[in-house]
């Protein structure tokens, strides 16, 4: 058996509704035990080829009330290890009176990744492309999983969630933008039902509802690349401002915006957002048809001039 092979979850290729339990593996090693844990150093140092390097395994283990160090993996049989032991490990090995002895190496769901579960539990067909990846805003993991990985919808959301500390509900997109408001239907697939999430982008925070609102995870390098050319006084229209992630982060750099948005509740959150970032003084929120808001721009940008300089 491989390395890899030894490490790798077991399989169940029928599993449609996760089962944490199932996963569970003994792996058999051999580990070099110290009697004078002193010595311990010395032997990590000298014999760094012996000894087992595997990610989120620690090779340094207690055993038999005193410290050891978890061989290779290929290092797993006590009739054959002084073969594969390079000749400084023996050398240590007799020299510091280190026994050599099996170790049953503990795995369970905690070690393994979401791709490791998910690649162990999907058709082998759909394993090539392993859907562990997402988009993020806030605390949703934003998915838009292909046809053909529908049916374990929920089975992926929730490896999802498990393997992702910072992910408390996990969607899955149901079709394209199609509405007016550029939103989208989605599914839970685990987690709980709470789309209201807080952002951080450009400097700024936001707080909206993902579900009402659209939010474009993939632009967050354009909108600084094009706030970094504002300047303060230089006013700024923004015909479809959403909840403000172009806006506010142009309104802390003094430039004056007009934003505006269709969608009543983007309009909302807009107005709240702006507040949050304290750039009221900036930042002109409109809920108005695009056509309209072009059009009535000149006028109200002469009418916030005219109120600044009273003010």
């Amino acid at each position: 058996m491989s390395a890899l092979e030894k490490f790798s979850p077991p399989v169940n290729k029928h599993m449609r509704v996760l089962d944490r339990a199932f996963f569970k593996k003994d792996v058999s090693l051999l580990v070099a035990s110290f009697p004078n844990p002193k010595y311990l150093g010395d032997f990590v140092k000298s014999c760094k080829d012996d000894f087992l390097l595997v990610p989120g395994i620690k090779h340094i283990v207690t055993v038999n009330g005193t410290k050891g160090v978890l061989l290779r993996a290929d290092i797993d049989d006590m009739q054959t290890y002084k073969d594969r032991l390079s000749p400084i490990a023996l050398e240590k090995v007799k020299q510091l009176g280190i026994e050599i002895l099996p170790y049953t190496l503990n795995l369970d769901y905690s070690y393994w990744k979401a791709d490791d579960i998910l690649r162990a539990v999907l058709p082998e067909n759909l394993t090539s492309e392993i859907p562990s990846g997402f988009a993020q805003a806030g605390h949703i993991a934003h998915l838009n999983l292909r046809k053909e990985f529908k049916e374990y919808g929920e089975l992926i959301g929730q490896v999802i969630l498990d393997k992702n500390s910072k992910i408390e509900t996990v969607v899955d997109k149901l079709d394209s933008i199609d509405t007016k408001f550029r939103t989208f239907k989605m599914k839970v697939l685990a987690g709980k039902n709470d789309f209201v999430v807080e952002q951080s982008e450009s400097g700024c925070r936001f707080r909206f509802d993902f579900s009402s609102v659209y939010w474009n995870l993939r632009l967050s390098t354009e909108h600084d690349r094009l706030i970094s050319q504002f300047n303060p006084g230089e006013v700024v229209g923004d015909v479809f401002a959403g909840v403000g992630p172009f806006a506010v982060p142009a309104g802390r750099k003094n430039a004056l915006v007009l934003a505006n948005d269709l969608n009543p509740e983007s309009y909302r959150y807009l107005q709240e957002n702006i507040k949050l970032n304290n750039v009221q003084d900036f930042v002109k929120p409109f809920n108005l048809d695009g056509r309209e808001f072009i059009r009535s721009s000149p006028l109200r940008i002469l009418e916030w001039a005219n109120s600044q300089g009273k003010n």
